[in-house]
């Protein structure tokens, strides 16, 4: 065998899909490559349909033959037995190959998971006591397990459809209410059919899924319009947040600074480092490290300032001593499946404060960063908005963020102008007399 091999180049036009064997003209769901290795040839499952995985997949598994570990290569992508019949796969069955082999950071993967345990919980009626949340005497893990005992093919369309309506129907007949528990209802169904999205499926290479998969087409209408409405003035805020806060709250301060001059979100102001400003060259660019990861990789990018914020923030990287930009007694902590911020208390405080100025609205810090977008969407286009709010896609942009805060008319009004009466001038009258 070639050294190449070694690479998964090699194996990019190397995979293929075998025949199955009921003797149908059928192919395997999943990719396979062809070793031979102490004079027998084997077909080892790649466990996906996806052929950059797979060419990835495929060099693993030749570096476990080279080392002697055929058996391990042999089932290391294989489907389980129990899992070959469709009827026989179970919520538990399918995460748990998910979180194996579908390649989602498990801070996605815990929030895909949780959306898809409240909808299945409600759907099988199971009683909401307090137990469910008992971790120690086992009372959890009883109410998770007759989720994951759930077989796949009982996630019907049509009980996901009732679900949701029965979720709306309950906030009552008051609009607002009924337009949040809407929204609510359909992000929980988003995210939980993300698990079985085409990506996921190629990648796991799992057999026959039920026909149709969970969650397939599920309507998702009546969220209504999600665009943003500027309430507060920018300049204004940040103005009062340096007069009232630089010097008593500096690290409050800090945090206003980042979120309505940059738009940052909370978690990567958390721990954005002060190495990350170059203010030579007018730029802060964020980076995955230790303690950060982007909401998306198009989050790990660059933003350009003006000289007069690189001053401001020059003099703001002069307090403090720590590697991280905004101060905090907390230790950071490398980003795990559950959320936390080293700089809680500081984001209360600024929260605080953004409340008093008038900022409304559940996540102030979030408004401020939607009032960034909107004043670059106004004034330099939809497009330059995307790229300073690092969105993966002009679609989100669009959706969110399109708000002109300049007034857009036909400018029809001076047809309606009335015209001014001239000063002095006697009103004419009929010339009869009283």
């Amino acid at each position: 065998m070639s050294a190449n091999k070694t690479t998964s180049s090699y194996w990019k036009t190397r995979m293929t899909t075998l025949p199955t064997k009921n003797g149908s003209d059928a192919q395997t769901n999943t990719l396979y490559i062809r070793v031979q290795f102490a004079g027998t040839r084997e077909y080892l499952p790649l466990g996906t349909l996806d052929k950059t995985v797979g060419a990835e997949r495929a060099k693993e598994l030749y570096l476990l033959v080279l080392g002697g570990k055929l058996e391990e290569a042999k089932t290391k992508y294989a489907v389980r037995k129990h899992m070959e019949k469709k009827d026989c796969i179970t919520v538990g069955d399918y995460l748990e190959v998910v979180k194996e082999r579908g390649d989602l950071w498990i801070r996605t993967f815990t929030t895909y998971v949780n959306c898809l345990k409240l909808i299945l919980s409600e759907i099988l009626n199971l009683e909401k006591t307090k137990k469910r949340f008992s971790y120690r005497d086992g009372g959890n893990d009883e109410w998770t397990q007759k989720i994951l005992d759930m077989p796949l093919s009982d996630i019907s369309r049509d009980k996901v459809q009732t679900w949701r309506s029965s979720r709306i129907k309950a906030a009552g007949d008051v609009p607002p209410k009924v337009l949040a528990a809407t929204r609510t209802a359909n992000s929980n169904i988003r995210n939980a059919r993300s698990l079985f999205s085409d990506k996921i499926v190629e990648k796991i290479g799992i057999i026959d899924l039920p026909d149709p998969r969970p969650f397939y087409k599920i309507k998702l209408t009546g969220n209504g319009s999600y665009k943003f409405t500027s309430e507060n003035d920018s300049r204004e805020l940040l103005r009062k947040a340096r007069s009232e806060l630089k010097e008593n709250k500096p690290e409050a301060y800090k945090v206003v600074v980042l979120a309505g001059v940059f738009g940052l979100r909370r978690g990567e102001i958390d721990t954005l480092e002060r190495s990350r400003f170059d203010l030579a060259r007018l730029h802060l660019t964020l980076r995955r490290t230790e303690f950060f990861r982007g909401k998306t990789e198009a989050s790990e990018d660059s933003m350009d300032m003006e000289q007069e914020v690189a001053d401001e923030i020059s003099e703001l990287l002069k307090i403090g001593s720590s590697k991280f930009f905004v101060e905090s007694p907390r230790e950071a902590k490398s980003p795990g499946a559950l959320r936390t911020y080293r700089c809680q208390e500081v984001f209360d405080e600024a929260i605080e404060w953004l409340r008093g100025q008038g900022v409304r609205g559940n996540k102030p810090l979030h408004i401020l960063r939607k009032e960034v977008g909107a004043e670059i969407a106004s004034e330099k286009g939809i497009y330059a908005a995307k790229d300073y709010l690092r969105h993966s896609n002009i679609d989100t942009t669009a959706t969110y963020y399109a708000d002109q805060k300049n007034p857009v008319t036909p400018g029809f009004g001076s047809v309606f102008k009335r015209s001014a009466q001239p000063s002095g001038r006697k009103r004419k009258t009929t010339g009869r007399m009283k």
